[in-house]
């Protein structure tokens, strides 16, 4: 009974550090403009969407936001599928 209540244990203990990656992690991306030095926030999920698009530029050890140069209008991935 010892070695159930251990497996659950540490399956409880590996669900809940998987909780906290997705949902507390963050990664900092900033906008290509020059005159914005702003930086966003994009959690886990959104960061991982953003990537599956190329929607990011690694340069000098940050990342960038290349959809930051299009207007606002044109940023919505509007796919009917």
């Amino acid at each position: 009974m010892k070695k159930t209540h251990k497996i659950i244990f540490f399956l409880g203990l590996t669900l809940a550090m998987l909780c906290l990656a997705l949902f507390l992690g963050g990664r900092k991306v900033y906008s290509m403009v020059p005159d914005s030095p702003a930086e966003k926030v994009y959690g886990e999920a959104e960061y991982t969407e953003g990537a599956s698009f190329d929607a990011f530029l690694l340069k000098d050890g940050k990342l960038y936001d290349v959809y930051s140069l299009t207007p606002e209008l044109l940023r919505q991935k509007d796919c009917p599928t």
